[in-house]
Formats: structure tokens, C-alpha cells, sequence
């Protein structure tokens, strides 16, 4: 059987370890405390955040079937959410978001899907990989301590291009496929109040401001009640503002929360910033995944598709068949 190190455990990484491990030994390393990439969440009794991920949907038969497992199971749930688009401070439109096209959420925070989805997989959380070297025909990868992680038949790299490009070897034939590929960051601002705002929504598409997203996150299903709000930058301003402190970007983004808001605003007793560096990224062109099947070297991510939660799905599996096709 052959020794995989998928270095990476967003959804993307997760994935591909899911649905190779009954055909390979498969070892993740993330660098996090956590598994789930931007699938996270945050506590701050009472508040509760889901700070990255807002939703995903599933556009796709293959990827609804995916999902269906913890859909049963309760750890995917839809958001019935009161949703409005918002362009220049006034209310465009709005709709309920229905249950025949749910727009789902991990339960009871937004990580909890990564989580199930990385029981059984043995992962190495807190394990930041800075070489991976070539013996004869494995590799060794190194983490920043210098120790040695075991050696492997292949590599899967399923991190953000930048992390990509900065740990891969630049000799690499898969390498210049990684040029011109920039993912977006975003800042996103998370409030807690002391007591409940009584808005005419609970999330809202934000146009025409710094401010892409507000979302009130104790409206999702089996949340705290707090009153907990999370408000995303655009991501051209995140890029434009990177050298801004947290708090000029605290600040900033508080404001222009408390315009679309209005009158009913009340001021936060809580209040935290988290920034993304590697957020989103344009819809891309060409394979859904990169493989070189001489050199034992893959790589998978939304960002070779599109800054979604289904794109990451999409990438390890189309990865996935390519290589239990070539292993059979």
C-alpha cells in the first residue's frame, strides 16, 4: 500500500484523505491547532463565530452526496437564514432561505463538518512542514523543529498557491502551472453585543462599501443566543489596507458595520479580528488538479477552480480517481 503525506488539512486535503485511505496509508500535516482551513470557528463566551466559511451549498449530484452522510447525521444543517443584498446603505431585495436549496452550515459551529470529516485520518495538527526533500524514489519532509516526518511514496500538496509555491521545489515540472494564481485576502471583524440587535436580517451581501458580508451568527441552527456578529471586508480592501493595524482595521470595518446597521446600533462589548490572508480567488482555467506522475507529486485546492467550499471538494476528488486509476 502507498505511503501519502497530503500536506494541508483544509476540506480540499480532508477530502483526498477520506477518499484514499482504503487504497493508501495516508498521513496529513496541517500547521494548525485544528483541521478545516477556513471552515472555522471562534469562542468567546457567550459569542460564538464562524469567522471564515459563512455557508456552502452544493451545486453538484457528486457533491451533495458527499455531504449526505452528516447531513443525516445532523452535522450539516441548513440556515434558514433572512437574507438581503444591500447597495450603497439601501436594501436592495431579500428572501428566506429555504430548505430545497439549502445553504448549509457545520453544527454547532462551522468546523464541526471538518472535524467528522477527519475522524479516523491520521492527522498531524501543529506540524508546520518547511522542506520536502527527494531520496531515490520517496520523499522526506522535514518540519520547522528540522525533525524528520516519515517518508513517502507521494506528496500531495493542498495548502494555498502561495504556501505551495514557497515550500515546492522550483525545479518541479507541476511548478509553472502555479504562476499568476493569487488568492485575495479578507479581514473578518467579529462583534458581540450585550444585548439582541433586532435587524431585518440575518445575513446580508453588502455593495458599494469596505464591507462584503454581515451575518448574525447566533441566528444559524443550535447556536449560542448571544448576540454575536461577523462582518467581512471586501477582498480588494483587505489587499489594499494589508499594512493597516488591527485596530485602524477594527475601527474601519466597525464603522461602516454601524452604517448599514443604523439607528438600532449599539456598541459591541466584545470585539475581534481575524485576517485571511488566503481567502478567495477568481474562477481559473484548466485541470481541477495538477499530478505528475513521474515525480510522485500532486497538488489540490479550491483555488485551482474557484474560492469555494465545493471547488475544494471538487479538486480532491477529481485528484482522488486520477490516482486510485493509476495505482489499480
Amino acid at each position: 500500500m502507498k505511503r501519502v503525506a497530503i500536506i494541508g488539512a483544509g476540506l480540499s486535503g480532508l477530502t483526498l484523505g477520506h477518499l484514499l485511505q482504503d487504497v493508501a496509508q495516508i498521513t496529513l500535516f496541517d500547521k494548525g491547532r485544528s483541521p478545516g482551513g477556513r471552515l472555522a470557528y471562534r469562542r468567546a463566551h457567550p459569542y460564538v463565530f464562524d469567522h471564515g466559511v459563512q455557508f456552502f451549498r452544493a451545486k453538484t449530484e457528486a457533491f451533495q452526496k458527499f455531504l449526505d452522510p452528516w447531513v443525516r447525521s445532523g452535522v450539516i444543517q441548513p440556515w434558514c437564514s433572512r437574507f438581503v443584498e444591500i447597495n450603497q446603505g439601501i436594501l436592495d431585495h431579500g428572501h428566506d432561505w429555504s430548505e430545497l436549496l439549502p445553504h448549509y452550515v457545520g453544527v454547532p459551529h462551522m468546523n464541526a463538518f471538518p472535524r467528522a470529516l477527519a475522524k479516523g485520518l491520521d492527522i498531524r495538527l501543529g506540524t508546520r512542514i518547511i522542506e520536502v526533500q527527494s531520496m531515490s524514489s520517496q520523499w522526506a519532509l522535514y518540519d520547522d523543529s528540522g525533525a524528520e516526518c516519515g517518508l513517502y511514496d507521494w506528496i500531495v500538496y493542498a495548502m494555498p498557491v502561495a504556501q505551495v509555491i514557497d515550500l515546492m521545489n522550483h525545479s518541479s515540472r507541476l511548478f509553472k502551472q502555479l504562476e499568476g494564481r493569487q488568492m485575495k485576502p479578507c479581514d473578518a471583524l467579529m462583534l458581540g453585543f450585550e444585548a439582541p440587535l433586532v435587524l431585518p436580517f440575518d445575513a446580508a451581501l453588502i455593495k458599494g462599501a469596505p464591507i462584503s458580508w454581515i451575518s448574525m451568527n447566533q441566528t444559524k441552527p443550535e447556536r449560542s443566543s448571544a448576540c454575536s456578529m461577523v462582518v467581512h471586508s471586501t477582498n480588494q480592501w483587505a489587499l489594499e489596507h494589508a499594512k493597516f493595524s488591527n485596530s485602524e482595521v477594527i475601527k474601519i470595518l466597525k464603522q461602516a458595520a454601524s452604517e448599514v446597521v443604523g439607528s438600532i446600533w449599539e456598541q459591541p462589548v466584545y470585539e475581534d479580528l481575524q485576517r485571511w490572508r488566503y481567502a478567495n480567488i477568481a474562477p481559473q482555467k484548466g485541470q481541477q488538479a495538477l499530478l505528475d506522475l513521474e515525480e510522485r507529486v500532486a497538488i489540490c485546492g479550491d483555488w485551482l477552480i474557484q474560492g469555494r467550499v465545493e471547488a475544494a471538494f471538487q479538486s480532491a476528488s477529481y485528484l482522488a480517481d486520477q490516482l486510485i486509476q493509476q495505482w489499480a
